[in-house]
């Protein structure tokens, strides 16, 4: 695997990432009154700023 490669497959397995948590927390709102739900809801949130984080510090190093 080339080194463009590496970069577009991570980046893409990133976004995937992302997305999934975007979609969670959609699927769970209806339900956020229980608290339960709302605490996956919160987690999913901390998923996608660690995700957020991981794509800075890969921007910040020139990765991408």
């Amino acid at each position: 695997m080339t080194k463009a490669q590496a970069k577009k497959a991570l980046q893409a397995k990133l976004d995937e990432m992302h997305a999934q948590h975007r979609e969670n927390i959609a699927a769970m709102q209806e339900a956020s009154a229980n608290p339960q739900v709302a605490l996956m809801i919160e987690k999913n949130k901390g998923y996608i700023m660690a995700l957020e984080d991981v794509v800075e510090l890969l921007y910040s190093r020139k990765i991408f």
